[in-house]
């Protein structure tokens, strides 16, 4: 099994996120907006700097069994920071880094057979190191543009098989990550800004991102085997997120002298009809069938936010809330492939606590995969082809997130 969605495109990004699950995007500051719309930056003057721990686990069911899938802990670490220009440059550049760390690994691909059942977008995490970096301009006081990259870790490498000075057979193995990068850019306005009520609207563009990986396997068994052994080269893809345009808006209110209201919306448009299939073996026999593509198609996601701030004696208190809605790129699996996935509805909850300079947030997320059936279509595929004669499948997938941080 693997997966291809990062934890990113799947959960969001600190704890804020997880608990709006992505709404409120055009709002994020420091570390956040990074993520979320590097235009953000252009607005934020405040220097910042965040730490917490993100962990999701996962409970995906296939013909009324459990499907084993490996929990998803990872570090994040972020900060904010103005830079101090002067004359007409003055608190008009921000820039901003964010990293999210896994802690059980570096880059995670599985390689299993392309016709395994597996949950393609959301089944064992293709755990890999991300690092983001983004610079926000403001180029009026309600105007901010921003561009950003996504760097990912990378596996190149292979295995060589020949005989060594001895004349015995030896194996060399040889592995080196590289860096895979991205570019997204984001605007972020306030075409109302009073008092009492601040509209604020944000469009940005991401480009793909995926972590590849390709290791060779080449085999010499020296002069004496005249037997010539094809090079098996095993490639793929161990995370993919597709290109995508997110729109969002949100309406901050003063609702009491002590109190203000977020209501935020958004809606993504994903390209995910560029998708190749995950795992690709090239020493396969001349008559062997090719490996049909995997047909994904593009989707759409939309997400809602609600989010208070309640300023208290000593505290404030900001509770949250999400929910969303996305659609599967995997078409109906019925021929070779299965690639299983559904629907999600996402719920979001979370708090956070300032005192001063001072911030902590808990958040949690639950994501429900509405239950699907394949059937497979017998004038394409035999009866002993995994999957046959259909395929029942869904689950649901838990995250949590705390995080404390220091804005000035």
């Amino acid at each position: 099994m693997m997966s291809h969605a990062s934890t990113l495109d799947l959960f969001g990004y600190s704890a804020r996120g997880v608990s709006l699950v992505g709404a409120g995007a055009p709002t994020a500051t420091g570390h956040e907006a990074v993520y979320y719309n590097a235009g953000a930056l252009g607005l934020d003057r405040d220097l910042s700097f965040s730490v917490g721990f993100q962990f999701a686990t996962f409970d995906l069911e296939l013909e009324g069994a459990e499907l084993s899938a490996r929990d998803a802990p990872a570090l994040l670490l972020g900060f904010g920071v103005p830079l101090p220009f002067g004359g007409a440059m003055k608190d008009r550049l921000t820039i901003g880094l964010a990293f999210v760390l896994p802690q059980n690994s570096i880059l995670i691909a599985d390689i299993p057979q392309p016709a395994t059942p597996q949950f393609t977008i959301v089944g064992n995490r293709a755990q890999t190191v991300s690092i983001m970096g983004g610079l926000g301009i403001r180029f009026i006081d309600e105007l901010g543009v921003g561009l950003g990259f996504l760097a990912l870790s990378e596996l190149d490498g292979g295995i060589d098989v020949a005989p060594n000075a001895a004349g015995q057979l030896g194996s060399k193995v040889k592995s080196e990550l590289v860096a895979a990068w991205s570019m997204h850019v984001g605007i972020v306005g306030k075409p109302l800004n009073t008092e009492t009520a601040t509209l604020t609207l944000g469009l940005a563009w991401r480009d793909r991102s995926e972590a590849r990986f390709s290791y060779p396997l080449t085999v010499d068994l020296g002069d004496e085997f005249d037997l010539p052994v094809p090079r098996l080269d095993v490639s793929g893809t161990a995370q993919f997120d597709p290109m995508h345009i997110s729109f969002d808006a949100a309406l901050e209110l003063k609702v009491a002298p002590n109190a203000t209201l977020m209501v935020a919306l958004g809606g993504l448009y994903k390209f995910w009809s560029v998708f190749e299939n995950p795992i690709i073996y090239t020493a396969v026999p001349d008559d062997h069938p090719a490996q049909p593509p995997p047909a994904f198609h593009d989707t759409g996601a939309v997400r809602f936010g609600l989010e208070s701030t309640i300023a208290l004696d000593l505290v404030e208190v900001t509770p949250r809330v999400g929910l969303m809605w996305e659609m599967t790129p995997t078409p109906e699996q019925t021929g070779f492939h299965n690639h299983l996935d559904s629907d999600r509805l996402g719920l979001g909850v979370g708090l956070e606590v300032r005192w001063k300079w001072l911030r902590a947030a808990v958040s949690g997320q639950f994501q429900f995969l509405f239950e699907r059936t394949s059937s497979k279509d017998p004038a394409t595929v035999a009866e002993d082809h995994p999957g046959y004669p259909s395929l029942t499948y869904g689950g649901r997938f838990y995250v949590c997130a705390v995080e404390l941080g220091v804005t000035l």
